[in-house]
């Protein structure tokens, strides 16, 4: 490394005249030499490496750009809700909700970056523009809703690849469907819609709204699919048959927050002595993690046709499959059902209490 052989202490301990050659002749000259060969080598190997950097972090830019580049334009003003890191890192939080806020935009950078303000002024670190989307009032919401047939967005049929048009439904999710994987608001607004015009079920509103302001109160026989952003699971609500009815195929007995702020809000023309009595039925089941959004459409249907049994035992193996056809048909019939009858542990109705 310095250009010469070195002399260490052991060298000096087992031979005492290692001192006696050493030359006290100090060749400036060679050592300059080195160093600035040294150095030279060293720039180039600094310069090397800060290029192959550059290189890198240039491809993984445009890399992750392409990934997280999100279609909607946003406005310095516009209120938007920021997802939840904590719980897509596993850091914790499965209890939290998906998404915070409403914060405002304070600046847009052109690095796909934007600085936010909550209402109280306190200022966030600068976040990613795939990590935010548009907050709705329930205003808004209800506008959007109509404004796309009547329940769900529009779409290009060139570009999306229609499947249903009259729902606005793509082939993408009739992806989502055969390929066993858990439904978008965008399926649960069309079911929602068919149930309307079918069935005659009034004030069902988009379950996007429990994420937003909140539901419309309403005094008539209702069917409502909701989403509960603390479990990430579909359930659904009725009161067709005089009382609120829950039918969740992933029940434990409890409600949670979100929920029972969503019946409150839906239900509270009903509530009894400030109290507001929702009946937990004893429903099959689902067997994996991401049925629930159909075992929910299934006990919507079976919530409003004359007669129906929420409680009943579907037939798990054909129920996606059940579904495609009625979509495809424009009608929602009842789910088939096995003969066999629920485990007696499903067989008690919990009854519980809501205040509004």
């Amino acid at each position: 490394m310095y250009g010469r052989d070195p002399k260490l202490p052991v060298d000096v301990t087992l031979c005492s005249d290692v001192l006696e050659n050493v030359s006290e002749e100090f060749d400036e000259a060679y050592v300059k030499q080195v160093s600035e060969v040294m150095l030279s080598i060293r720039r180039a190997a600094t310069d090397s490496a800060h290029s192959a950097i550059q290189k890198a972090q240039m491809k993984q830019r445009v890399n992750y750009n392409k990934r997280h580049t999100s279609s909607i334009e946003y406005k310095i003003g516009d209120k938007v809700l920021l997802r939840n890191l904590t719980r897509a890192d596993r850091k914790g939080g499965k209890s939290s909700l998906p998404w915070l806020g409403p914060f405002m935009l304070l600046e847009i950078s052109n690095n796909n970056t934007c600085v936010l303000q909550l209402q109280k002024g306190e200022l966030k670190q600068r976040q990613n523009i795939c990590n935010i989307k548009s907050f709705a009032t329930r205003e808004t919401a209800k506008t959007e809703a109509k404004e796309s047939s009547p329940i769900g967005k529009s779409f290009n049929a060139e570009n999306d690849g229609i499947w249903i048009k009259e729902l606005q439904l793509n082939l993408g999710d009739k992806q989502t469907l055969e390929n066993n994987e858990m439904l978008t608001d965008k399926i649960i607004d069309a079911v929602h819609q068919l149930l309307f015009t079918q069935y005659a079920i009034n004030d069902i509103e988009t379950p996007l709204l429990c994420q937003a302001s909140g539901f419309t109160p309403t005094q008539y026989p209702c069917v409502q699919i909701h989403f509960d952003p603390q479990k990430q699971h579909w359930i659904t609500s009725s009161t067709t048959r005089h009382r609120i009815e829950i039918a969740d195929s992933l029940s434990n007995g409890s409600l949670t927050q979100s929920i029972q702020d969503q019946l409150s809000q839906k239900y509270s023309c009903l509530a009894v002595d400030g109290q507001l009595p929702v009946y937990l039925l004893p429903v099959k089941q689902q067997d994996n993690g991401v049925d629930c959004s159909v075992f929910a459409i299934a006990n919507a249907i079976e919530f409003s046709v004359d007669n129906g049994n929420p409680m009943a035992n579907y037939d798990i193996g054909v129920m996606r499959s059940h579904l495609i056809q009625c979509l495809d048909a424009g009608e929602l019939q009842p789910f088939p059902k096995c003969t066999k009858k629920i485990r007696a542990r499903q067989s008690k109705t919990i009854v519980y209490n809501i205040t509004p």
